[in-house]
Order: C-alpha cells, then sequence, then structure tokens
C-alpha cells in the first residue's frame, strides 16, 4: 500500500510540475510573439532605412573627403564637422523614435541598443575622414558587423527560451532523481 501511495505522489508530482513548465513555457512564448508583432515588426523598416541610409552616407562621406582632400587643413575639417554632424543628427532622430519603444519593453535592451548605436556613430566618425589608414571596404564591413550586433541584440529576447534561462530540464530531472532515490529508501 504504502509502495502505490508514494507512487500516486510520485506521478501527481510529476504531472504538477509538467503543467507549470508548460504554463511558463505559453506565458514566454506569448511575450515573445508580442515583442516580435508589436514591436520588432512595427519598427523594422525605419531600422533598415536607418542603418541602409547610414552606410549610404558613410560612402558618399567617405568618397567626398579623400577625393576632395589631400592634406588636414580647415576646408577639409569644414567637410568632416558637416559629416560627422550629418550622421549625429540621423542617428539622434533614429534614437529618439526607437529607443524608448524598446524601453519600454525591457530597460536592459534599450540601453544595449543604445551602446550599439553608440559604438556605430563612433565607428563612423573615427573613420569617414582622410586620417585613418583603413580601406573604405574594412569600415564599411566593421559598420556592417555592429550593424549585426544591433540585430542580433534586438532579437535576443526571442531566441532565448525559457528552458535555457532557468534550466527547467535539469531541474526536473534532479526532482525526478530525488524522488527515485527516496523511494528506494522507503523500501
Amino acid at each position: 500500500m504504502a509502495t502505490e501511495t508514494i507512487a500516486l505522489i510520485v506521478t501527481v508530482i510529476i504531472f504538477l510540475i509538467t503543467t507549470i513548465l508548460n504554463n511558463l513555457n505559453i506565458i514566454d512564448d506569448r511575450k515573445k510573439r508580442w515583442y516580435v508583432e508589436i514591436i520588432i515588426n512595427s519598427n523594422l523598416e525605419k531600422i533598415d532605412c536607418f542603418f541602409k541610409l547610414a552606410l549610404e552616407k558613410f560612402k558618399t562621406h567617405k568618397k567626398n573627403l579623400t577625393s576632395n582632400h589631400e592634406n588636414v587643413d580647415n576646408e577639409y575639417l569644414i567637410d568632416k564637422a558637416k559629416s560627422t554632424k550629418e550622421i549625429n543628427d540621423l542617428q539622434n532622430k533614429f534614437q529618439f523614435e526607437i529607443i524608448p519603444i524598446f524601453k519600454s519593453y525591457d530597460n536592459h535592451i534599450a540601453k544595449d541598443l543604445s551602446n550599439i548605436l553608440e559604438r556605430f556613430r563612433d565607428y563612423y566618425t573615427d573613420n569617414i575622414g582622410i586620417e585613418t589608414i583603413k580601406t573604405a571596404a574594412d569600415i564599411t564591413d566593421e559598420l556592417e558587423e555592429i550593424k549585426s550586433s544591433f540585430y542580433k541584440r534586438l532579437y535576443k529576447p526571442v531566441t532565448n527560451s525559457l528552458y535555457n534561462n532557468l534550466n527547467l530540464e535539469k531541474l526536473l530531472l534532479w526532482v525526478l532523481l530525488v524522488i527515485f532515490i527516496v523511494l528506494f529508501l522507503i523500501k
């Protein structure tokens, strides 16, 4: 009789654990779906447009600065400042439109995205002029990498699963192991 009772208790515990895990997974899936549909998809065009425009501007400004200037002089510095101001204005407008939306979902995402955008701007402005020894293609590749890291961070909440975050599968295995040890000791 005791073994049957213990087996029933174990069955109920396993049922409760799997039910709780399934409910947590459903909640996690709903939250991810909402994030993708409401936050990402509604702003994806703006994000794509920003990076496309910024990269086009970089290529144009880099070409103009390197072809029109051989030395660092007053005219060059003025042209470089105009190029820098243009990307700053473009990025500030983009950040004020996009980052608050992500902040409403998660402050950490918004902060990470802001940091990536700052890295993009810094790399852009540091390498726009004739002072850099890197080629325009190398700089563009690095800007594309930074853009890629922006998208990776953007989609990170979707790619992370609840099971990965909480290691629920390992927890379930430990619970089952403890239950079987208890069953073995009771016999």
